[in-house]
């Protein structure tokens, strides 16, 4: 497995063999905003104003 990260050492990229290369793209507080899997889906994140995942 490779792994590729920011100058922040947050991950940006993971590539395998079995599941293929993922992206993954975080918010400025470090919590998930989206993510890209190998078949090419798109999943985005949101939250509210208290942090919470909506």
């Amino acid at each position: 497995m490779a792994k590729h990260y920011d100058f922040l050492g947050r991950p940006l990229r993971n590539t395998s063999p079995d599941a293929g290369v993922r992206f993954m793209l975080d918010d400025a507080l470090g919590r998930p905003f989206w993510r890209k899997d190998a078949r090419g889906t798109v999943t985005t994140f949101a939250y509210d104003t208290a942090g919470r995942p909506t």
